[in-house]
């Protein structure tokens, strides 16, 4: 049977679907279909949404967008009205979801090269190996595939020339991920560019224009702010200068990778000019372009608060189906023969690969001893310990009472209760303080994007908490004592009617 373009996109889903499900295993425990403690903050005000409080933390929560994705928002919303559904179910959903996105995203990829000169399908498959990172922060339950298939149809949409598809697709993708503009730039100029006097440019425009203004107005009006708290945490206070250099040392290995593979198809569209035949390498330099763009933008923010995995971080991850697009269109184009290009195409997946590889971190991942989870990653350790201590929380608990932690999503999420954000993701008074380093009294405080604003005497200031994660900061710690319940050991506040104190 000849492979061709059908088969190719079903290998591409087939392998990502396979690596998401294998990863997934890992969140997987006794009590939970579980994912990352970061994805179930946007769970609790998807929770709190379809309960009609809005999208905030938790029902009586200050009014805080702790969240950059409320397209996701929606979609975690929509999984919680599902027949028979509980907590302790939400990830096994979420990787339904992702696990389906990725089908879309295969099919969206083999479109994208379908209307170019391309015959050799099997690179996209080979390539498609070296995109793990992207089925990894799926199975933890972030929104990149939902951003990366928006991307590929937007791109799709731009080559062909469809204003208004693409400006559905960048607005849609806006209210996924606000820095989706950045992947819909490139595609977007040379897009106006080819249709200079259109008249359906300015309409697409205006949908796209509406589309936004619509977000922004829907969070000022709920919300009071025009962007989301996780901006000022991210960027208030962090002289950029800092922040870049933060971001370059996470993305150390991987500025490397991504500069070489820039530079072999640059070259490859060079030579294929001087022949006449330059058309497809554009467009392959133009995608690997993005992806350049895309990992710019994670240096840029400082990296991402989670180290990379499999090579790449969760900013960038997203961009990696317009890379794999983009050598396998360059690679595809190239008047060669076959053992030329499989040489080719075998080197250029060494380089891809490189930056998985170079770390521990990045190995543990695609450790053979991980991926058969005869052991377990700490994050995913971590993310069942919070939710185990969520429950106990839930139970020692009445219906008002707050816990100042350091993880905010899963011990929220399964308590049923409120929060402290000791961090700031969902605090404004802490998310906009200025990094100043480790504080005297640090509790959560990491040298992470988005992690490195702790004040703990201003929180306790301004909530007193009833509870707390860890211990409370000197000036306080008369007013609290510690409790254990369920193997798990806390702090209370003395006196607090939230405190069902029979059980502790």
């Amino acid at each position: 049977m000849r492979f061709g373009p059908r088969q190719a996109w079903i290998v591409v889903a087939g392998i990502w679907c396979l690596l998401a499900a294998r990863f997934y295993r890992a969140f997987v425990s006794e009590d939970a279909w579980g994912m990352s403690d970061d994805v179930y903050i946007s769970a609790c005000a998807a929770r709190s949404l379809i309960e009609g409080y809005g999208p905030v933390w938790f029902p009586d929560a200050p009014r805080v967008e702790g969240f950059s994705n409320p397209l996701w928002v929606g979609v975690l919303a929509l999984l919680h009205w599902l027949p028979g559904f509980s907590d302790d179910r939400l990830g096994g959903l979420v990787l339904a979801v992702n696990l389906g996105l990725f089908v879309a995203l295969a099919g969206a990829c083999a479109r994208l090269l379908a209307g170019l000169s391309f015959g050799r399908w099997w690179i996209l498959a080979v390539f498609s190996l070296g995109g793990a990172a992207l089925p990894y922060f799926a199975a933890e339950g972030f929104e990149v595939v939902l951003i990366a298939l928006l991307g590929v149809l937007a791109l799709d949409a731009a080559r062909r020339e469809q204003p208004m598809h693409f400006a559905l697709w960048v607005g849609l993708g806006f209210w996924t991920r606000m820095d989706f503009l950045i992947m819909a730039a490139l595609p977007g100029a040379w897009l106006g560019a080819r249709l200079r006097g259109d008249p359906r440019v300015p309409r697409a425009l205006l949908v796209g224009a509406s589309l936004a203004a619509l977000l922004f107005a829907a969070r000022w009006s709920f919300f009071g702010e025009w962007l989301p708290n996780t901006v000022y945490l991210k960027t208030v206070g962090w002289p950029i200068v800092d922040r870049v250099a933060r971001g370059l040392v996470q993305n150390a290995w991987a500025w490397p990778s991504a500069l070489l593979l820039l530079g072999m198809v640059g070259l490859a569209a060079r030579r294929e000019r001087a022949v006449g035949a330059g058309a497809q390498q554009g467009f392959a330099l133009g995608c690997v372009a993005v992806f350049v763009v895309g990992l710019s933008y994670s240096t840029y923010l400082g990296g991402d608060f989670m180290p990379r995995r499999a090579g790449w971080d969760r900013f960038t991850a997203p961009y990696l189906p317009l890379l794999l697009v983009g050598l396998s269109a360059s690679l595809g184009a190239l008047r060669t023969t076959p053992t030329r290009r499989a040489a080719a195409v075998g080197l250029t997946l060494l380089v891809l690969l490189a930056p998985a590889v170079a770390t521990d971190a990045d190995r543990k991942v695609l450790d053979r001893r991980l991926v058969n989870f005869e052991i377990g990653a700490e994050p995913q350790k971590w993310s069942r310990g919070w939710r185990s201590f969520g429950r106990a929380y839930g139970d020692v608990s009445l219906p008002g009472a707050r816990m100042a932690v350091c993880s905010a999503g899963s011990v929220v999420y399964f308590s049923h209760r409120g929060g402290v954000d000791l961090l700031g993701k969902l605090d404004p008074v802490v998310a906009r303080l200025p990094v100043t380093g480790r504080p005297d009294e640090a509790r959560c405080w990491r040298d992470w994007p988005g992690h490195n604003k702790e004040a703990i005497e201003i929180s306790f200031e301004l909530y007193r908490p009833d509870f707390s994660a860890v211990p409370p900061p000197r000036a306080f710690r008369d007013q609290y004592r510690p409790v254990r319940y369920g193997g798990h050991e806390f702090w209370a506040r003395r006196g607090s009617e939230y405190v069902v104190w029979d059980l502790l």
